[in-house]
């Protein structure tokens, strides 16, 4: 009755019923019977997480996912027994997926202090900020020659990283 449920196929219940017989005689490797267990767990672990990477990947094509795509991944997610992995694999992903940008790109990013993923209206408004605030106007009264160079040099990096941005994104 028990092997009925478990829907093997008539192979695979064959062989339950003879390692069954077989666990009743004195002979039988216990052992061995719970390291295959052990390795089907484990096997079936990895390749739980490996569906929920080829998912998140999946979702992460064209950068992080929205929120129904986000909500549709935690529910698959949950359903494979996986939920808890999630946040971890998201960030993997993350990760490689910025892996995948040419230097100069997440250098740029770095320079803005943007995430990759941003869209050009708050990639705009981060340029914006940035620019306002190491104008070098904003030093004219100071006497120092140094603050306005520095200024000055953070302003053509600011905008060179911001150009970049936008010329990558316009070509795509």
């Amino acid at each position: 009755l028990l092997i009925g449920r478990l829907g093997l196929s008539a192979r695979d219940r064959a062989e339950a019923i003879g390692w069954f017989d077989a666990g009743k005689t004195g002979s039988f490797d216990f052992a061995k019977g719970a390291n295959l267990c052990k390795q089907v767990q484990t096997d079936r672990e990895r390749l739980l997480r490996l569906c929920l990477e080829w998912m998140t990947l999946t979702a992460w094509i064209d950068g992080p996912p929205g929120e129904a795509e986000r909500t549709a991944l935690t529910a698959l997610a949950d359903l494979i027994g996986s939920g808890g992995q999630l946040d971890e694999v998201e960030t993997l992903v993350r990760a490689r997926r910025l892996d995948e940008l040419p230097k100069s790109l997440r250098d740029a990013h770095a320079t803005l202090g943007t995430d990759p993923w941003i869209d050009d209206d708050a990639l705009t408004l981060a340029y914006r900020r940035l620019l306002n605030r190491h104008h070098p106007d904003k030093f004219a009264h100071s006497s120092a020659a140094h603050a306005m160079d520095s200024a000055r040099r953070r302003t053509i990096a600011i905008r060179d990283a911001y150009e970049l941005i936008r010329a990558s994104r316009s070509s795509a």
